[in-house]
């Protein structure tokens, strides 16, 4: 794994002789691509990749893999099959060996630090007291350092001991353990400038090392902390900083003096968040990340290219494409492996450029929507629906690829059969229904909207199911600006599905976008509740008519409804707040629950007293579950 790395310098580094480059042959060597293997999926595997390390267990290599979803995996290095259950924690993540027992140290939510003894899955010592927030993780000899919210600390593994507390500051990006002539040096880095410690003591190395352009002012652009690493030099250990301006600068730690600049262009400009160093025919070679374009518009990320490159003189080696996004990236020796935002996990040989193995993890994540009957979970993507069975977190069955882009999905019962309804924008502004079973189309689509289908939902009525669905009555650009008649207006509309015919004329909803559709029952009668715009309405499904409607301020984006209490009940997501209502009245049940960010997704459901919505959090999206009897979030994931 690599966390990140650095070190400081002396305020007159130019007035030090640099020590001169030793010039290395070029290599020239290409890669070649294989077939590829087949693909494995593990539907209990990661939400998005978010760290990749190599470690040894047993004498047989292993890849550790974190994702968002908080579990770190343990897989054979070549075939990327699990080995035992997956360990709790979250990234960063580092491996490490003390006393002869292969470790990896964990983040948790809690703002800890776990040690695990990979060999049988169990904890080892007791939590680190890190703080919240942990960012940064490294680990020397039985220390472990971290960089959270209460700064940079480090800890005795064993005993759990805080040795120090060596700096205060809050926002660091990277943290490595160098040898420099003996000594271990703690390399620590913010996106200003650099520090070194001496890890025994605690102590500062000298004062910060700042950044200049090559006319000795203050550079405005420093180098990416995502993408600097630690290489060997001419016998020196040297900090390679990549920068998007200049080259790739070279930092000399023991005369603490910078070197001359490497020029190559390679310099890891997509959203890695590592880069690595690797073996290639007996040379050390740094890894770079090139994102490249989509190459499908139904994919919903492109690829991206590793580049290797010779840190001594800027020559790139060898490269190779990867079959999807890279966030992150580990190597040992010749073994290459990335993960990404795709979920996936990937091995690479780096000598032939040869994917050897990759693992697909859960793809619940990719869905813009959710619907849920019981344990029966459907989730869309815009080009397609799959089924999910929620208490084994398991796929049931395939995809389904629809006709046309889909906008939203529903889930409901008809005949003792699960169905599945789907909606459809402007290109096919139409309502579809699925068998669950089969996962068959039943029969012609219901049409009748203009623009798109913005929300359909399955409900009973009188022994009849049926299908009610709101849509927009103009149509939008990329910008959400309206280009279609003025006077068009959404509307609700209710189909029988055994005849197919309409139950009742459209009922009007206003000149509004609509963002929300749930149903409730109101004194024992069906009844739909639409939000759009600032405005809520209800409409009662059996007379064909509005029968109530609210202002909503503050921006209202989703909208789910259930019973709590024995009350018809609406949550709507407006802001940076939960609003509680009751669905007859429309009148408060609890005070509106603050969010930490304003809610920007349709993404909100109701399950008992529960509600789970999308919040927003340091530019990371988590859904949190809000308890409405307590107004307290639960917890978030």
């Amino acid at each position: 794994m690599i966390v990140a790395t650095i070190l400081l310098a002396c305020a007159s580094c130019s007035a030090e002789k640099p020590v001169p480059l030793r010039t290395a042959a070029p290599i020239t060597q290409a890669a070649t691509p294989q077939a590829k293997p087949p693909i494995q999926s593990d539907p209990k595997g990661h939400i998005d990749v978010t760290e990749v390390a190599i470690g040894e267990v047993k004498g047989r290599k292993v890849v550790l893999s974190a994702g968002r979803e908080g579990l770190v995996q343990i897989r054979d290095a070549t075939t990327l099959r699990p080995i035992g259950k997956p360990i709790p924690g979250l990234a960063p993540i580092e491996y490490t060996v003390l006393d002869g027992v292969p470790l990896v140290l964990v983040a948790t939510r809690q703002g800890t630090v776990e040690a695990w003894d990979l060999r049988s899955r169990t904890r080892r010592g007791p939590a680190l007291a890190a703080g919240e927030d942990v960012r940064a993780l490294t680990a020397y000899e039985g220390i472990a350092v971290t960089w959270s919210e209460e700064g940079v600390k480090s800890f005795d593994v064993t005993s759990g001991r805080l040795r120090h507390r060596i700096w205060d500051w809050t926002s660091g990006e990277w943290l490595r353990v160098a040898d420099v002539q003996g000594v271990p040096v703690l390399l620590a880095g913010t996106s200003e400038f650099l520090l070194s410690y001496d890890l025994r003591t605690g102590r500062a190395r000298g004062g910060e090392l700042e950044f200049s352009d090559e006319m000795g002012e203050r550079d405005d652009t420093p180098p990416s902390f995502e993408d600097l690493e630690v290489a060997t030099i001419g016998g020196h250990s040297v900090v390679l900083m990549p920068t998007d301006r200049y080259g790739v600068r070279v930092y000399d730690l023991v005369t603490r003096s910078f070197l001359p600049w490497i020029e190559q262009r390679h310099y890891g400009r997509s959203d890695a968040d590592d880069t690595a160093l690797a073996t290639h025919r007996g040379t050390t070679v740094m890894l770079s990340v090139e994102e490249t374009p989509r190459s499908d518009d139904r994919d919903l990320e492109g690829g991206a290219e590793i580049v290797a490159w010779n840190p001594e003189n800027g020559q790139t080696v060898t490269s190779f494409r990867v079959g999807g996004p890279v966030s992150t990236v580990a190597a040992e020796g010749g073994l290459v492996v990335t993960g990404g935002p795709d979920n996936a996990v990937r091995s690479f040989d780096l000598a032939s450029g040869r994917e050897q193995a990759v693992v697909h993890g859960s793809d619940v994540d990719r869905a813009l929507g959710m619907a849920v009957d019981g344990t029966i979970g459907i989730a869309d993507d815009g080009s397609g629906w799959q089924a999910w069975d929620l208490t084994t977190y398991s796929r049931i069955g395939t995809r389904v690829l629809t006709p046309h882009y889909l906008t939203s999905v529903a889930i409901g019962r008809h005949r003792g059969r699960r169905i599945v309804v789907t909606g459809h924008g402007e290109e096919d502004p139409s309502v579809r229904i699925w068998d669950l079973a089969n996962r068959k189309e039943l029969r012609s689509p219901l049409t009748g909207f203009r623009a798109g289908v913005s929300q359909p939902a399955v409900a009973r009525l009188g022994g009849r199911t049926l299908i009610v669905a709101a849509g927009d009555g103009k149509a939008y650009d990329e910008d959400d600006h309206d280009f279609d008649d003025p006077r068009a207006e959404s509307t609700l509309r209710v189909w029988d599905l055994e005849s197919r015919s309409p139950v009742h004329s459209p009922m009007r909803i206003g000149k509004r976008q609509i963002t929300g559709l749930g149903l409730a029952k109101v004194n024992g009668r069906p009844v739909a509740v639409t939000l759009s715009e600032g405005f809520v309405q209800v409409f009662d499904l059996e007379a064909g008519r509005r029968v109530n409607g609210w202002a909503v301020s503050g921006f209202p984006q989703a909208l789910a409804t259930g019973t709590w209490r024995g009350i018809p009940v609406m949550a709507i997501a407006a802001g940076k707040q939960l609003l509680v209502r009751n669905v007859a009245t429309g009148a408060d049940l609890i005070p509106p629950v603050k969010l930490n960010s304003s809610v920007t997704s349709r993404t909100l459901a109701m399950r008992g007293h529960m509600l789970v919505v999308d919040d927003q959090r340091a530019d990371q999206t988590s859904r949190v579950i809000v308890d409405m009897a307590t107004r307290r979030v639960v917890t978030s994931f």
